[in-house]
């Protein structure tokens, strides 16, 4: 669970679901760009609801926290992040070797 009222990109929550933790996140912040509606709150009483709701589900079994959530960080993992930001740098590094740096 994520209470935050800044944050630059949600890593620490990224990591998280990583390792299996099912989400909860401010709606706002950056946390609209890499995490499904179902894992956001907007209001105080919406968190208080969904705390609840996972509570239930973990006391009677029917929580998964691992299930289906890795999909959710494939977009930045070091797998598919690198290669695009090695491309860029290589791209700039060879524009100022050329005089180009425009």
């Amino acid at each position: 669970v994520s209470t935050a009222v800044h944050e630059f990109f949600g890593v620490a929550v990224l990591e998280a679901v990583y390792a299996g933790a099912r989400p909860l996140a401010p709606d706002g912040l950056a946390y609209r760009e890499t995490l499904p509606d179902r894992y956001r709150y907007a209001t105080q009483e919406e968190l208080v609801d969904a705390l609840e709701s996972l509570c239930r589900g973990w006391a009677s079994g029917d929580l998964d926290l691992r299930k289906d959530r890795r999909e959710l960080v494939d977009p930045y993992r070091a797998e598919v992040v690198l290669p695009a930001y090695d491309a860029l740098l290589r791209e700039v590094a060879g524009r100022v070797a050329t005089g180009d740096a425009s």
